[in-house]
């Protein structure tokens, strides 16, 4: 969860957003991808967008275009500007790992049990303990891993819109999601069985916490 001041510049963010032209925006979009993946507090990320932002306004008053206004290589611009932000340290950066990943596991929890509802409404399981299988674990480690593919992807260059680049990426995507439906399907050896009840619980829990981890990462 943010904290109120970040939410209240991102709100402000969003509207500035309205006032650029279809070209600033597609630009905005970009740059504001690349600037989720740095390692800088979502403060600084707000408050580098609304800069950005300022600058393609003032532009655009003037009659000039994003390329006008920030340079050839927008990557290039962006990266002159994050050197001199201070980048998030050790710490920083775990507890961002571990927010992370309590929000994909809770998501995937979330998963299962809409998949044991339908399964039990379907007449396949009977409530309320549900198997989970060896199945259900790789297609958990395949959804992740499509997860970080899709995030390093749009870190490594969010600029390159070349057709190559986005096909192989998708081509890659689509396999781990096959591989995952085919694991979840083929793969029944059963490891355990867990109440409904008890998997929703932990889904709760790990939410909670992960909101916790979410303000406390927002402090620094």
């Amino acid at each position: 969860m943010m904290s109120k001041q970040v939410r209240q510049l991102l709100r402000e963010n969003n509207e500035m957003e309205k006032l650029l032209s279809e070209d600033g925006r597609s630009v905005m979009t970009d740059i504001v991808v690349y600037l989720r993946c740095a390692d800088i507090s979502d403060i600084d990320q707000e408050q580098v967008r609304r800069d950005i932002m300022q600058m393609l306004i003032d532009g655009e008053a003037r009659g000039m275009s994003p390329y006008e206004v920030i340079g050839e290589d927008y990557r290039v611009f962006c990266d002159n500007i994050l050197a001199e932000i201070p980048r998030l340290g050790r710490k920083e950066k775990m507890l961002a790992v571990v927010r992370d990943t309590l929000l994909g596991m809770t998501v995937l929890i979330v998963i299962w049990c809409c998949k044991c509802v339908l399964d039990y409404l379907a007449g396949g399981e009977k409530a309320p303990a549900f198997p989970v299988t060896v199945g259900n674990l790789i297609a958990a480690v395949l959804i992740l891993a499509a997860a970080n593919i899709i995030i390093l992807y749009l870190a490594h260059d969010p600029f390159n819109h070349s057709r190559a680049r986005n096909v192989r990426c998708t081509v890659l995507i689509l396999l781990l999601a096959v591989l995952s439906i085919c694991s979840n399907i083929l793969v029944t050896v059963e490891l355990f069985r867990i109440h409904l009840g008890a998997a929703a619980a932990a889904a709760v829990i790990l939410y909670v916490v992960y909101r916790i981890a979410d303000r406390y990462a927002d402090t620094f």
